[in-house]
């Protein structure tokens, strides 16, 4: 919500943010990471990633 309130992501749209990860490198072991968040039926978050 901090995010949000702050306004620092203001003016961007979802498709430009969605392009963009698409052409990210990303630390090994990160989307194993990432894929277990998702993957993991017992946890109950969302979650997202600023870079």
């Amino acid at each position: 919500m901090k995010v949000i309130e702050s306004n620092v992501l203001k003016g961007l749209n979802l498709e430009d943010d969605k392009r963009t990860g698409e052409h990210c490198i990303l630390h090994d072991g990160c989307i194993d990471f990432l894929q277990s968040i998702i993957t993991n039926q017992n946890l109950n978050v969302n979650f997202h990633v600023l870079t």
